[in-house]
């Protein structure tokens, strides 16, 4: 599957395109047109299940860049022993391809998040993710917003258990 947008007859969104055999099939992404409204019967399975890969990736990530008791993050360590032969599988894990958009903006509001009078890190508000939204001009989607959430979250979780 390659992700891409596609103008239907309800407009653009996102979507994917199967390529072979012939002409690509179209497969609605997760926040398709929708998602979103009234009495729509909420995500399927399928798309529970991206969005839980999704949140296990971002808790890798968390993980490998969390400082440990040398105050050196586990990503390093493992770089080291990579290059001396013992390759690790959480260094190459990648995002899901349908949800790297999310992972992109979490990534740019992560660059700009608000913090203590200690330097802590401060959660997403929703009031943050409207300001992103109308700096940026993307249009979040509440289950968009929703996720960016629950990733925030994870790692909320991840640098608190620290």
């Amino acid at each position: 599957l390659h992700a891409g947008v596609v103008r239907g007859d309800g407009g653009w969104r996102r979507a994917a395109v199967q390529r072979g055999g012939g002409a690509g099939r179209l497969h609605a992404l997760p926040g398709g047109p929708r998602a979103d409204q009234p009495g729509h019967r909420g995500p399927s399975k399928f798309r529970e299940r991206l969005r839980q890969d999704l949140l296990d990736y971002a808790r890798g990530q968390f993980e490998l860049d969390r400082p440990g008791k040398d105050g050196i993050a586990l990503r390093h360590h493992l770089k080291v022993a990579s290059r001396q032969g013992r390759h690790d599988r959480r260094l190459t894990a990648r995002v899901p391809e349908c949800y790297s958009y999310l992972w992109e903006w979490f990534r740019d509001l992560a660059a700009v998040r608000e913090r203590d009078s200690r330097g802590r890190f401060l959660p997403l508000t929703y009031a943050a993710l409207t300001d992103w939204s109308g700096f940026s001009g993307i249009r979040l989607r509440r289950r968009e917003a929703a996720t960016l959430k629950a990733i925030d979250g994870v790692l909320m979780e991840v640098i608190n258990d620290h």
